[in-house]
Order: C-alpha cells, then structure tokens, then sequence
C-alpha cells in the first residue's frame, strides 16, 4: 500500500517547468493515464493472487493429515512479520519442534496427498 501511495504521489506532485517562451508545461501530460493503467494492472494482479491463495487454502483444507495440512499452510500461505515474506523452511521446522529434515520429508508426503486430491 505504501508503494501504491507513493507512485501517486510522485505523478501528482506539482512542479513548475517553462518552456522557452515562458509559459507553463508539464514534463508528461499523460502521467494520469499511465498511472491509471498501473493502477489497474496492481489491481488485476493482486485479484490474480487472492484467488490463487484461496484455491491454495482451499487444496489445503482437504489434505487429510493435520501435520501435513499444517506444514502446507506455513510453508504456502503464511509470512514472515518482520520481513512479509514466505516462511523459511527453518522457520516452518521451529513452528512445528520438528527437524528440518523430518518437516521435509513431512512436506514430501503432504505434496503427495495434493496430488492425489488434484487428480
């Protein structure tokens, strides 16, 4: 959101230039529109990844097994507070007091039982 305020108050922001013969002109009379066009492309992608995540949780939701159902929403679904990105694979294992090694080969197991609900 704070890029998204950012962009728009870079294309609004009011700066003076003179032509030559001293009257006003804008570096780029069409900054509006092509903010717009970003604007809607933001918006077409973020409308991509919500319903992505929600087929995600959705596929999640009908993995059988707790641990694996767990491993799969960790790893896919949830982010990191500090940095806002995908969890590590250390940090799913200490969320889970398992291994790395055993979260792993938990996660082989948990991509097997998508596999089977996806044919």
């Amino acid at each position: 959101m704070a890029k998204k305020q950012t962009a728009f108050d870079a294309l609004t922001r009011v700066t003076q230039n003179y032509t030559t013969d001293g009257a006003q002109s804008s570096k780029d009379p069409h900054k509006f529109d092509r903010y717009a066009e970003l604007m809607q492309m933001l918006d077409d992608l973020t409308d991509q990844y919500l319903a992505a995540m929600l087929e995600i949780t959705e596929t999640i939701a009908k993995v059988e097994d707790e641990r694996q159902r767990r491993v799969l929403t960790l790893y896919y679904t949830v982010k990191d507070k500090a940095t806002g990105r995908p969890l590590t694979w250390e940090q799913v294992a200490v969320c889970l007091h398992y291994s790395w090694k055993q979260t792993r080969r938990l996660h082989a197991k948990a991509l097997q039982a998508v596999e089977e609900i996806l044919q």
